[in-house]
This record gives structure tokens, sequence and C-alpha cells, in this order.
């Protein structure tokens, strides 16, 4: 699996314009100095051009709906109700500090949204991934747009993802995984695979499967098979391409969701390239957006 940056438009100063200009207002780049003298021609150090603190706390804004000042105090509400009511068992009941805090979440949840600004700025991807990750990620619609090579007009000899590792079921979770299982030991029978493989360990199995499929696809399209009919054999680790795009809103939505401990874990190995990329692209944007996540 990877993901290849393309291309982008737009940095944090976007962001910050597009909310300044509704008080037909507009910012610039700072020039930051090692040296502590900016504009000092005499300087031989690295001088770069950084925001303002006053459009960093502009983002932060924009992305939280309240000032730093107001989700300090917020953050602080939370904990103290926590640690007070809950630990040194006051005269709050334990039912009374939850019913607070999730009242203050929600609170939180509801303030004002300020996420237009964020949908100026645009980065590309092309990904390469197998069917069942792809199938995941393109659940994600609202800013992004997704075009993907289709086997209806290529019949190219497919490709298989396959882990390093299996993955156990997890006891706690309608779905997810934990641990790991070692098919080595385990044989497998002719009520999960054909009985002209099942002979051997299930991983080698599993590997012999997919040549099957690959054999049979190719025989369909030498037969004369519609590439659009031959593709239904198919599995779901099959890599499949495509070029994805969306705006940076689009694109903490994906990775706040899919960089989750929770998510699968190929989906979210895969969206950690797509993290680091655009937290390089737009730095304060991006860790206002992806705080506490």
């Amino acid at each position: 699996m990877q993901a290849t940056f393309l291309d982008s438009m737009g940095t944090d100063l976007t962001v910050v314009n597009a909310a300044r200009v509704s008080f037909a207002k507009e910012s610039d780049w700072v020039e930051n100095c090692q040296c502590g003298e900016p504009g000092n021609k005499d300087c031989n150090l690295t001088c770069d051009f950084v925001l303002r603190d006053a459009d960093k706390r502009l983002i932060q804004f924009l992305a939280r709906g309240m000032t730093e000042k107001d989700f300090d105090a917020l953050v602080e509400g939370i904990r103290t109700a926590g640690i007070t009511n809950v630990e040194l068992d006051t005269h709050y009941t334990r039912e009374e500090t939850r019913e607070y805090i999730e009242n203050k979440l929600w609170e939180f949840r509801n303030q004002p949204q300020h996420s237009s600004p964020f949908r100026h700025c645009f980065a590309s991807f092309h990904i390469k991934a197998p069917v069942f990750v792809a199938r995941q990620l393109v659940k994600h619609q609202v800013g992004m747009s997704w075009n993907e090579i289709s086997r209806r007009y290529v019949d190219d000899e497919p490709e298989f993802w396959w882990p390093e590792q299996w993955r156990g079921r997890s006891e706690n979770k309608k779905q997810g995984s934990a641990g790991t299982v070692d098919l080595h030991e385990y044989e497998c029978t002719g009520e999960v695979l054909p009985k002209s493989v099942w002979v051997m360990p299930l991983d080698e199995s599993l590997s012999e499967l997919s040549d099957m499929y690959k054999d049979q696809y190719k025989a369909l399209i030498k037969a004369g098979v519609a590439p659009e009919m031959a593709r239904m054999i198919l599995p779901q680790n099959t890599y499949t391409e495509w070029h994805w795009s969306g705006s940076l809103l689009a694109w903490s939505h994906v990775c706040n969701l899919r960089c989750h401990p929770e998510a699968q874990q190929e989906t979210r190995e895969l969206c950690k390239y797509i993290d680091v990329s655009c937290e390089n692209l737009w730095p304060v944007s991006w860790k206002a957006l992806r705080e506490g996540v």
C-alpha cells in the first residue's frame, strides 16, 4: 500500500485571509530570523516566514468555535469536576458529575461552526491499496473528489495484497482485531477452500487461492469475456489505485476518523502518510483541527 503526494493549493495564510476578508482585512507572513533582527541585511543566519501570533490564535478560534481562553476554561472546568466531584467524593453524586461534564461537552460541540476558511486549501494524492481499504475510504465524500482505475476498461494482471501477520478477532467489539493468529498450525478443510488446495497450511492455501482466481480471470479475458464481467471473480485483497483530492477540512475529517486507534489497522497505516503530509502543508491549521484526537 502506498499514498503518493501529488499537488496542493493554499497555506495557513490562505485560511487566515479567508476568515479576515469578512472584515475587509488581510494578513501577511512575518519574517522570523534566528538573529532576532528581522530585516538585518548583514545577518547570515537562516530566516523564514511565519504567521503572526494573532493569526495563529484566529485559526484556533476557527477550529474550536471559541477563544483559547474560553477553551482552556472549558477543559479546566471538566478536569476539575472529574477530580473534585468523583475522586474526592464531595456532595456531588457521580451521576451529577457525569451530567455536568456531558453538558459542558455539548456546549463545546454546539459552538458556532467557522469551518469555511479551511475549505480554501486543497491537496491531492495517488493511492494504491487493496479493494477492502478503498471501500472504507470512499465513504468520505463531502469536500472530496475520487477517480479510480476501472476494471471495466483495464484487464492487466491483477496484484494482491497480503498481510505480514493475521490478527485475531477482538472479543470486546463487534468489529476490530486483537493479537495474532498462526495459520501454519491450522489445517484447512474442504468447507473453507476447494479440496485442491486444502491439504497445505491455511496461509499457503490462501495464496494458492489468489493464484487460482488470477488464472481464472486471465482465462476469462482470453476467452473473450468483457473485463467488466471478468472482474467479478477477483477477491477484496486485489490492489486498486485512485486519485483522491480534498479540502483541508475534508482531510482533517478523514484523519480524525481513520487515524483513530480503533480504525482498521491497514486503513490507519495508509492514512498516517496523509496525516504527515497535511501537517507539513498546513502546520498551524492541521494542529488546530487534529488537536485532542
